[in-house]
């Protein structure tokens, strides 16, 4: 089943989230995945954005990044630019 193209800047929207409040924390993959409970690929490809996550990942990202689920899934500030394809670009597998 493929992703509408709504689903699809959610997943993105979701990633970018996850990035940024890694990074405001001070956070490397490997400590967020260590911390959330989950393999640094999963945290991986979490930030990606380019698998489907189950609630239980999202849930335990969210625990490791002292926030909500709802946090994880709000809606970015308007005019806020999400990442595009060519971004993704610039991460290494860990």
């Amino acid at each position: 089943m493929s992703l509408s193209a709504e689903g699809i800047r959610l997943v993105r929207q979701v990633a970018a989230t996850v990035r940024e409040r890694r990074k405001a924390l001070g956070l490397t993959q490997p400590q967020a995945a260590e911390r959330a409970r989950v393999s640094k690929s999963t945290w991986y490809h979490l930030e990606l954005g380019d698998r489907d996550v189950t609630l239980r990942t999202l849930a335990r990202a969210a625990a490791a990044l002292d926030c909500t689920v709802g946090v994880l899934l709000e809606a970015p500030i308007p005019g806020a630019a999400l990442p595009t394809d060519n971004d993704w670009s610039n991460y290494a597998h860990p």
